[in-house]
């Protein structure tokens, strides 16, 4: 009986850019991580007299399985450091090489579009052997997460995509909605029925299917004659399907991202929209993905108006949600 074939493991191969001025910050991390028993391709141990710098170059992008960019005030303008960076973040999409931004001394708010939803480590040199420590174990797949218990022997899958009729009442939902909170909007079963264009008990099938993500009023009148509306974690679920707002799985993820890589970051949701520059339509969808699956800290002020909650705050939980996109 032939015996099953051993595969090691891929060694990380780690290409390290940076501009000269940083160089001897540069210098630590490449020391750092190859003392972990990490590969690293840095530019003062590749390149030889005589040797053509734009081969060595493409060579070490080419082979490594990780690409590490130290930005800093000095760095994030250079043209050689973005060609670089162009470079790798193609390898990135295609599922070639893992991208991670350093920062020093540059704020999250700082960094170029592409990476912003990105996390990105904040290191100095009072934090170096922490942050290389953390970098190393991440490079390594290796994580603080306990191992998962077991399932339970039957699992109920909830059908997707949603039959035909629950989309046209999620279709009108999301395209009425002012703010994208409870409550936003409200409106009778039988005008839904009539907005849809399908039949009363049609639409009565199409909300009991949305019945963990919609409410309706109790008392005792005709169903056509009872208000019914969204939760907040409705636009989370439908946005995706339609265009009246970004995705909010990318805007949670970008939203996590900053309150992650900043500590300064706002906190409370007025400040978060206007330091992103959105509005309630947009943030509270993003903001509702991320407190549904308890991925932030959030705290629900009176007076809140036009906001799904008053504050978030970042958590454990939320800084692995961020690694697990980048």
């Amino acid at each position: 009986m032939k015996s099953a074939e051993h595969i090691d493991p891929v060694q990380p191969n780690v290409f390290l850019c940076y501009t000269k001025k940083d160089r001897i910050l540069a210098e630590k991390i490449a020391m750092g991580l190859f003392n972990r028993g990490i590969e690293v391709w840095w530019d003062k141990w590749e390149i030889r007299a005589g040797d053509s710098i734009v081969q060595k170059i493409n060579e070490g992008l080419g082979d490594c399985t990780h690409f590490i960019v130290l930005l800093t005030p000095r760095s994030k303008d250079k043209p050689w450091v973005n060609d670089e960076m162009n470079a790798a973040f193609i390898q990135r999409l295609i599922g070639r090489v893992k991208f991670i931004p350093l920062r020093c001394d540059l704020p999250a708010e700082c960094l170029p579009p592409l990476l912003s939803s990105l996390h990105s480590p904040e290191i100095s040199e009072a934090s170096l052997p922490e942050t290389l420590e953390q970098l190393a174990n991440d490079i390594y797949g290796i994580t603080k997460k306990p191992p998962i218990g077991s399932a339970p022997t039957l699992i109920d899958h909830p059908a997707a995509p949603y039959s035909p009729a629950a989309m046209a009442v999620a279709d009108y939902f999301c395209r009425e909605t002012n703010h994208a909170r409870k409550f936003d909007p409200q409106v009778t079963i039988g005008a839904l029925a009539e907005a849809t264009g399908y039949s009363l008990e049609d639409t009565e099938d199409a909300l009991h299917e949305l019945r963990d993500l919609v409410e309706h009023s109790k008392e005792a009148t005709p169903p056509k004659n009872k208000f019914v509306w969204p939760t907040s974690s409705f636009w989370p679920e439908f946005d995706q399907y339609f265009k009246y707002n970004p995705n909010p799985v990318e805007d949670a993820q970008i939203l996590a991202a900053r309150i992650v890589n900043n500590q300064e970051f706002p906190k409370k949701l007025p400040e978060i929209a206007e330091r992103l520059g959105w509005q309630p339509r947009r943030i509270n969808p993003a903001v509702a993905y991320l407190t549904v699956r308890e991925l932030v800290r959030h705290k629900l002020n009176l007076g809140m108006g036009d906001w799904v909650v008053g504050e978030i705050e970042p958590t454990d939980d939320t800084r692995r949600f961020v690694k697990s996109n980048t």
